[in-house]
């Protein structure tokens, strides 16, 4: 994608312009932005395509649209058409406002533009243009956009965020603000530049309050960490560590201990975390004691049995294959240490050349998967990207002839995010199965870790 020299006029309080009449553009193809090769979208759902997102650094009141289409001779017919107009407040999530049509321009200096959209005082911080079409040309570009804003004084903080119990430390945070000021409250850390870091796996279920302080003003919003179990969120514990029904030792060890009925007379020792989880009953006998400092919790809760061997990459690639077809899709990966969502490792792919169309190209891939016709499935992992808008997840035959059991989109956030899906099969499986991410339209680094998938009924 090539950036040049846009200009961005705002309404009240600033009037630039590039040339000597402030409504003319010249015929110069430099004093412009054209783009010859498509690439991710930050809207994930815009896929490998032609865009260019604006910062306004804060957030503003948006007004009219205004635009210079391209007016050098050679490139005319490259001028964009058809352009989908969205915004966002937090550079993640996006919503669509409009759909414009640009005409095409003259080749003249005396160009003054088109008025082309209200966005009627909508208020965001990021503006993101992507263009469908254009007038026949080979590229897609225009010389010039003209924003008319209003300045916003911040009267609120909009902290649109749900996120599940044990999903980790969730970065770069915002609720749309740009003063300078500081991020508090429970598993807050601030960044110091008008974001926060938030460690969901610190504070626990629950409603919290989160400040946001600049100068005398102290603005406040909220944010869900939602219980496992919940409709919205993964199963956070496996049928993993500690499987016995008796519990009886002087000194119990850290863990996780479950069964249908859970027994205990031992002692849990100061320092020590301990859970039990009966999906029937726990019964805590006369014998049984917690010592201070410890943590200790019992609760009556169904667990499932993962599917996946090495779903974290604790043992580096072992289950797992990543594939692609050489030259259309360039890629490279590894098993990264730096910043997982859960245990030490994850996995990272990064995707150098993408392909237009052929999702299929680059896959990163689990098998051996036996699943049965009739049953209820659920799959979730956690996953980002710096850059990558998302990729397709496909529960599929592991073999000819690769049958799509349940397949769906799954847009990345720049923090790590739990993504949880539920499906019933409905069809003959004659194969075993694989999870599978579909990544070869989607260029940039992605980040995978804690896959799992649990029959649940």
């Amino acid at each position: 994608m090539k950036y040049i020299g846009i200009i961005i006029a705002t309404f009240v309080t600033i009037n630039l312009s590039a040339q000597c009449y402030e409504d003319r553009h010249s015929t110069d193809i430099t004093d412009g932005w054209m783009s010859c090769d498509r690439s991710a979208n930050p809207h994930g759902v815009m896929g490998q395509s032609h865009w260019i997102r604006y910062d306004f650094g804060v957030r503003r009141d948006l007004h009219d649209i205004q635009l210079w289409n391209l007016t050098h001779p050679e490139y005319i017919k490259s001028g964009v058409k058809t352009v989908v107009v969205a915004t966002s407040n937090n550079n993640s999530s996006w919503t669509i406002r409009d759909t414009i049509t640009v005409p095409r321009a003259e080749y003249t200096s005396f160009h003054e533009g088109f008025k082309v959209g209200d966005l009627n005082g909508v208020r965001a911080r990021y503006l993101l243009l992507t263009a469908l079409d254009n007038h026949g040309g080979g590229c897609y570009g225009f010389s010039e956009l003209r924003v008319y804003t209003q300045p916003v004084v911040e009267d609120e903080l909009e902290l649109d965020v749900a996120i599940c119990e044990n999903a980790g430390l969730h970065r770069g945070l915002t609720g749309g603000m740009g003063q300078g000021g500081v991020y508090s409250g429970p598993g807050v850390t601030d960044n110091g530049d008008d974001s926060f870091d938030f460690d969901a796996d610190e504070v626990g279920p629950g409603i919290y309050t989160i400040n946001y302080t600049y100068g005398p003003i102290t603005l406040s919003d909220q944010i869900e960490v939602l219980a496992c179990g919940d409709l919205r969120c993964p199963d956070c514990i496996d049928c993993n560590g500690y499987d016995q029904t008796d519990v009886d030792s002087p000194n119990i060890p850290s863990g996780k201990y479950h069964g249908d009925l859970v027994t205990a007379e031992g002692r849990v020792q100061a320092t020590r975390d301990v859970n039990f989880r009966g999906s029937e009953e726990i019964t805590l006998e006369g014998g049984f004691e917690v010592n201070a400092n410890s943590e200790f919790l019992a609760e009556i809760r169904e667990c499932y049995v993962n599917m996946l061997d090495n779903p974290g990459f604790e043992s580096g690639q072992s289950g797992w294959t990543v594939w692609h077809t050489n030259p259309e899709v360039q890629l490279t990966h590894q098993i990264s240490t730096v910043d997982p969502a859960e245990g030490t490792q994850c996995m990272e792919v990064d995707i150098t050349q993408a392909h237009s169309t052929g999702n299929w190209r680059a896959q990163l891939s689990h098998g051996d998967l036996n699943i049965e016709n009739g049953k209820t499935y659920r799959v979730s992992f956690q996953a980002r990207s710096p850059d990558a808008s998302g990729m397709i997840l496909h529960m599929e035959l592991d073999g000819d002839p690769w049958t799509t059991i349940f397949e769906t989109f799954v847009p990345y956030k720049t923090y790590w995010e739990t993504f949880s899906y539920t499906f019933t099969v409905d069809q003959d499986v004659p194969i075993p199965v694989r999870w599978s991410a579909h990544m070869g339209i989607y260029e940039g680094t992605h980040y995978i870790d804690n896959v799992k998938v649990v029959e649940i009924k």
